[in-house]
């Protein structure tokens, strides 16, 4: 009896169970990542503080779970990805800046995102404080922005002020955000000036 084809299998036969693990929890981190570039939430600095350092540590295991593949040379990854890429310093350049990028995006900005769009939230309004905010009121992908003090800095912005109530904002001035409030984030709707 002839043995039945799969249609489509994401992992090469003979893959190890670790591998599959291992890279499941990779493209599940980098899809929450691509999820929170284009929502608006802004998270809590207290759960922001403890993501960076999980973050750190993931980055830092992946990369020498990598490295451990591609210095051996009896490896199988190691072949696979000289055939790929040509010179090994090309990826490990790539891996020390692609991985902890990736990493820190989808764990600090997408995985709390994805949660706080699952949690249950009410409607609120908070006065926030502008910490700064860039030199033209054009930029790619955020036209408005904004910097608030009471959020972390890398994930801080607020897009979408309009042109009028942008170029009259100054640092340090308040501002009423009304929108979606969980227990780990805020997501904006609009805004008031006071």
């Amino acid at each position: 009896m002839a043995k039945r084809q799969r249609k489509f299998e994401f992992f090469l036969p003979g893959t190890p169970l670790l591998a599959k693990i291992g890279t499941s929890f990779f493209l599940v981190i980098l899809f929450c990542g691509l999820i929170g570039i284009f929502v608006n939430v802004l998270i809590d600095t207290w759960l922001i503080d403890k993501l960076y350092w999980v973050a750190g540590g993931l980055s830092l295991l992946l990369i020498l779970l990598v490295l451990a593949g591609l210095l051996n040379p009896k490896s199988h990854y190691r072949a696979q990805m000289q055939a790929r890429i040509g010179s090994m310093w090309k990826l490990v350049f790539g891996m020390l800046v692609g991985i902890p990028l990736l990493m820190f995006m989808g764990i600090c900005n997408g995985v709390p995102s994805v949660v706080h769009m699952l949690l249950p939230s009410e409607e609120r309004a908070v006065i926030v404080t502008i910490d700064h905010k860039p030199s033209g009121y054009y930029n790619k992908g955020c036209n408005g922005e904004i910097f608030l003090q009471e959020f972390d800095g890398l994930f801080s912005a607020v897009c979408g002020i309009h042109k009028d109530d942008w170029q009259q904002l100054e640092d340090g001035q308040k501002i009423l955000l009304v929108g979606q409030r969980t227990i780990i984030g805020f997501s904006y709707k609009g805004y008031r000036l006071p």
